[in-house]
């Protein structure tokens, strides 16, 4: 049996750590060891959001982050790409502060894996997206993740990057951007709109 609670990153540091942990263990198993934002500065801010999943010996087996703009940190995925498009920052700035955010840090073990973990995480952070609450949510990931996202309301930004891609964290690794336009309980879960 598997448990997933929330927390706020500022009000619980040994679960921040324990996430950073299990995280960075993650990349490593893969071999990503160049993640620009993976660092620990989120575990500071009130206005980041974490959800965990533990297994029934207690270990963290995976867990997600939900970053809310707050004008003092941009999002992760701001820093990831701003570089190479700065579009992305007008497009979060399209939403008035505290109203939309990043659904990001995405991992579980591999004990775990095959098991669905990871969409239950993405059910989870936007369940508790229409609590924060945000209008909107961004996420940025592998191409190979959409089937977790365009159900729960992403589509991709297809105008950013190439065409919408973006070789991060390196050349062997295809990411895009995805936005959830309607992000409070994702009303979203409907058909994605035309374009991008």
């Amino acid at each position: 049996m598997l448990k997933i609670s929330a927390f706020r990153a500022i009000e619980n540091e040994t679960t921040s750590l324990r996430y950073m942990a299990g995280h960075a263990q993650v990349l490593l198993d893969y071999g990503v060891t160049n993640i620009t934002t993976n660092t620990d500065t989120w575990k500071d801010s009130p206005s980041v959001y974490g959800i965990i999943v533990e297994n029934e010996a207690g270990d963290l087996v995976g867990g997600v982050r939900l970053h809310v703009t707050d004008g003092i940190e941009p999002l992760p995925v701001e820093k990831a790409v701003g570089a190479v498009d700065p579009k992305i920052g007008e497009y979060i700035g399209e939403y008035p502060l505290g109203t939309t955010g990043e659904l990001c840090g995405l991992w579980n073990a591999r004990p775990v894996a095959g098991m669905g973990v990871s969409m239950l995480l993405v059910r989870a952070v936007v369940a508790i997206a229409s609590q924060v609450p945000l209008r909107s949510m961004f996420t940025f990931c592998s191409e190979y993740t959409t089937h977790m996202t365009g159900p729960m309301g992403f589509y991709p930004e297809n105008t950013l990057g190439e065409e919408g891609r973006f070789y991060y964290p390196n050349r062997s690794y295809v990411s895009r951007i995805f936005r959830n336009p309607s992000a409070g309980g994702v009303a979203a879960c409907a058909p994605e709109p035309s374009g991008g």
